[in-house]
């Protein structure tokens, strides 16, 4: 037991780990790696537990946040998390239309599917994907098999 006023030590292996979840909080420091999903609404999503759960497991210094964002101010939004150092984003509808009209650098999926729902950001800038087609044959294909 603790005496009270005694100093608190930190775990070693938290202070190793900075997105170690403690307490339902993630530990994050100045190089802790931002990603995010935007949309509106976004309250529902799961990705930041799927993908901090992720980030834990792997032990990877990044962080997964989720972005109530109006349709608006979408484009705005995706600069200013450029310019902040986020990895990249994904996005929900009803933003995935918005995004493809304002990115400059689209994928071959993302003009296939005439929407975004996955931006990168790199040093030259970001380029929008869009992964449901793939996902979507993937899960056709591990459900009735690899003839789809």
């Amino acid at each position: 037991m603790r005496q009270p006023g005694a100093e608190r030590r930190p775990n070693p292996e938290s202070a190793c780990r900075k997105e170690t979840f403690m307490r339902g909080r993630i530990l994050i420091s100045p190089s802790t790696r931002p990603f995010a999903v935007l949309g509106h609404p976004v309250s529902h999503s799961l990705s930041p537990l799927m993908h901090n759960a992720n980030f834990n497991a792997l032990r990877m210094d990044a962080v997964y946040l989720a972005f109530d964002v109006q349709p608006r101010h979408l484009l705005e939004t995706l600069r200013a998390m450029w310019r902040m150092g986020f990895g990249g984003v994904n996005i929900t509808v009803p933003l995935k239309q918005t995004a493809y009209a304002g990115i400059r650098h689209l994928d071959v999926s993302a003009r296939r599917m005439g929407a975004v729902n996955t931006v990168a950001f790199a040093a030259g800038g970001m380029t929008g994907y869009n992964t449901d087609g793939d996902g979507f044959l993937m899960a056709l294909r591990e459900e009735f098999g690899t003839g789809i």
